[in-house]
């Protein structure tokens, strides 16, 4: 199975004898949290495997946490496994891998609009992973080897195409639609392969041969592409960086890093590398544009963050994200500066991992 669900199932389960320690809302503002330099935000909390205790955590301009919004404006769980979590207009969107849901909120409040069932030709239910948006349509990878296009408007599902092998991470560029196809419910994971959509006829065009195990996709400015390929998380081929080259689709190895998840902000992106087997962890500086290492640490003040399993760039001031499950069994969020000094930490629930800033969008 590929890593994502791997740590879950692996790390998570083994936590699963603790009981979980629910967190109360904070009526008082985080501390460090200054509001003339924060935006409002969510963070989707994973959860225990099997506890249907997924979370939405929300953070407000001042600093006020509320450790799971979606169930006190609701009234009832988001569900088991949370996977991802994007906002695309007003709107936010949340797959729910083991309860195989899709919620659409409303992003201003956080109140279920809409929850989607996906299911195949013969009624089964498609277990949904990454979403990426573009042109009013927000587009999701499903586990038994699809991409299903959401319109906005009616939330509801125009359509799906057939790309790889239980696809998992997603990037919109040139065009196109990437997915990173893992093949991770066939392990040891033989897919070497990204595909590629065209967006406007919906249709496969063609597949591009990576290195093993892809997971994580994303895009820069100029629609270069870059996919983390796991191998077999032991080897010399496991956590790296590859480029496909937008205009003539080459793949080559991004030289000096490895990486386990990313995020890019202004062509900049921010590289956590966590082996799980080995206990290592960094965390990268690297200019996509100019394919130049920044730093090989971007938190500068000493902070030791172990066994990080998100990451985040508020787009509005630059401050830097990392979320870790912790030991209690809820989850951290560090809050650093754009210059890597830490400002501020904070209580979740179990395993952080996606964040959400509210930045007008």
């Amino acid at each position: 199975m590929n890593k994502n669900k791997f740590l879950l199932l692996s790390a998570l389960c083994a936590m699963m004898a603790v009981s979980f320690m629910a967190c109360n809302n904070n009526d008082d503002p985080t501390p460090g949290i200054d509001p003339s330099k924060t935006t409002a935000f969510y963070v989707l909390d994973g959860g225990n495997y099997g506890n249907n205790n997924a979370a939405i955590t929300y953070v407000d301009a001042e600093g006020k946490v509320i450790n799971n919004i979606f169930r006190d404006q609701n009234g009832r769980n988001l569900g088991d496994m949370g996977q991802n979590m994007i906002k695309y207009g007003s709107k936010l969107y949340v797959s729910v891998y083991g309860s195989k849901t899709v919620e659409i909120l409303n992003a201003a409040d956080a109140q279920s609009l809409k929850q989607l069932k996906l299911v195949d030709e013969q009624g089964n239910e498609r277990a949904p992973r990454m979403f990426a948006a573009y042109g009013n349509k927000v587009y999701l990878t499903t586990y038994d080897g699809y991409v299903a296009k959401i319109d906005t408007a009616s939330m509801s599902v125009e359509g799906y195409v057939e790309v790889g092998p239980n696809p998992d991470g997603i990037t919109i560029a040139n065009g196109r639609i990437y997915t990173a196809d893992t093949d991770g419910m066939n392990w040891p994971s033989q897919s070497t392969s990204v595909s590629v959509v065209d967006i406007n006829t919906f249709k496969k065009e063609k597949t591009l041969t990576v290195s093993l195990n892809p997971n994580y996709i994303y895009s820069d400015s100029d629609g270069d592409v870059y996919v983390i390929c796991m191998s077999d998380y032991s080897d010399d081929k496991s956590y790296i960086l590859q480029r496909i080259d937008a205009k003539t689709d080459a793949v080559t190895t991004v030289e000096g890093v490895k990486a386990y998840k990313m995020t890019v902000y202004d062509d900049i992106a921010y590289i956590m590398f966590n082996d799980y087997y080995a206990g290592a962890v960094k965390f990268y500086k690297y200019d996509l544009k100019n394919e130049k290492l920044l730093s090989e640490n971007f938190i500068t003040d000493g902070t030791v963050i172990d066994s990080p399993n998100g990451i985040g760039i508020d787009p509005l001031r630059g401050d830097i994200y990392v979320a870790k499950s912790n030991k209690t069994n809820n989850g951290d969020v560090y809050v650093f500066t754009a210059e890597g000094k830490l400002k501020t930490k904070f209580e979740t629930a179990p395993y952080p991992s996606d964040f959400v800033f509210m930045d007008g969008k």
